[in-house]
């Protein structure tokens, strides 16, 4: 997996986060917490600053 797809993985999984369905927040808050460790794994020490910043990136100038 790329970074862009890890982070529309990140992005998706927020959204699923802000209004879960029943009994999907624990499933949810683990892949989240999976996928905020593979971030920091890839960019040691920038916690999630390059998913942040890509974020920012999409918004636009």
């Amino acid at each position: 997996m790329i970074d862009d797809e890890l982070y529309q993985t990140m992005e998706r999984l927020e959204a699923l986060s802000e209004a879960p369905k029943r009994g999907d927040v624990d499933e949810i808050l683990a892949r989240i917490a999976l996928t905020e460790t593979e971030i920091e794994r890839r960019h040691p020490g920038q916690l999630m600053r390059p998913y942040l910043d890509w974020k920012e990136s999409k918004l636009g100038p």
